[in-house]
């Protein structure tokens, strides 16, 4: 992982796109893309251009589209991170004289108050549409559906679909029933082959 970090660390400024194989794991870095030394990408992914993605844990097969900004995310397989999506943005504590860091923070731009971040879970197979926003602390269930545009400010149940602002649910992508035993399956885990063949049973 230290190799893959000094190598990341070389292109987060490029111009052109790259293609990287470590240890045997596929991994696509856009234009202009930012990285930061937290970031993790478990192998198999693509991170498009002018992203900015600080402590992120990526999992295998997952994508971040264009024009991004992931802060404390966990992300789990399969993953699908449409374009200008925001996460786990910091937030200005309201209850004080002044909401402007440079009241409340005396380090402002040099450390950065950890209780003004709370991480992204964020479950696999999610799609995130086009610019939605997800606050710090919310948690996204397996399968869920955020369509473009949304705010999310509370937790996603598996296999939801949410739009608006705030984010409501409209639906169910599947029946209870399948639900649990998609969940139950853990595919997620197994080879690709083995995930395509389940899709046409």
């Amino acid at each position: 992982m230290y190799i893959l970090k000094k190598m990341i660390k070389s292109v987060v400024n490029c111009t052109r796109n790259v293609f990287l194989i470590v240890f045997g794991n596929k991994i696509k870095i856009g234009s202009g893309v930012y990285l930061d030394l937290n970031t993790n990408l478990k192998g198999n992914n693509l991170i498009n251009d002018y992203s900015r993605l600080i402590s992120v844990n990526l999992d295998k097969y997952s994508y971040v589209s264009p024009f991004c900004i992931l802060i404390d995310c966990n992300i789990g397989r399969f993953c699908s991170i449409g374009p200008g999506v925001k996460a786990g943005l910091g937030v200005h504590p309201i209850d004080g004289v002044s909401t402007s860091p440079y009241i409340y923070n005396e380090q402002l731009f040099k450390t950065r108050r950890e209780e003004d971040f709370s991480s992204v879970e964020i479950g696999h197979d999610v799609w995130i549409g086009a610019n939605a926003l997800i606050m710090g602390g919310v948690k996204i269930g397996i399968g869920a559906v955020i369509g473009a545009g949304a705010v999310v400010t509370r937790d996603v149940p598996n296999y939801a679909v949410v739009v608006g602002c705030p984010a409501r649910i409209i639906k169910k992508r599947f029946s209870d029933e399948k639900i649990d035993r998609l969940i139950n399956s853990k595919w997620w885990e197994m080879d690709i082959q083995s995930i395509r063949r389940m899709e046409g049973e």
